[in-house]
């Protein structure tokens, strides 16, 4: 037996994770996405944090690891889907650029 394709059926118990900010790091195996949810408003123990290490510390909700072979397949379906997107509600998408702990832009 052959496959020609495969397709993922969603199931409703399957954990969904809302995230807003990703980090990525690779390997000479493997992508990783750090994934994390940053908080709308910070409690004033936390901005005490921000104030002090110059820096907001959150820890990631999830880690997706991705082997290399798959990076370019999903650069390209990540491509498609937001060109599809921008089309269907009319709505450019912009990179957000955030500054990261050396002050470059990510």
């Amino acid at each position: 037996m052959s496959v020609t394709s495969i397709r993922l059926e969603p199931i409703e118990n399957a954990p969904v994770y809302y995230v807003n900010y990703v980090e990525i790091g690779n390997s000479p195996q493997d992508f990783s996405l750090l994934c994390a949810r940053l908080p709308a408003k910070l409690t004033p123990a936390k901005i005490e944090e921000v104030k002090k290490e110059r820096a907001l510390i959150v820890e990631p909700d999830v880690q997706v690891v991705i082997p290399t072979a798959l990076v370019p397949g999903l650069i390209r379906a990540l491509t498609a889907q937001k060109e599809s997107y921008e089309e269907m509600y009319g709505v450019e998408i912009k990179e957000v650029k955030i500054k990261d702990d050396v002050g470059s832009t990510a």
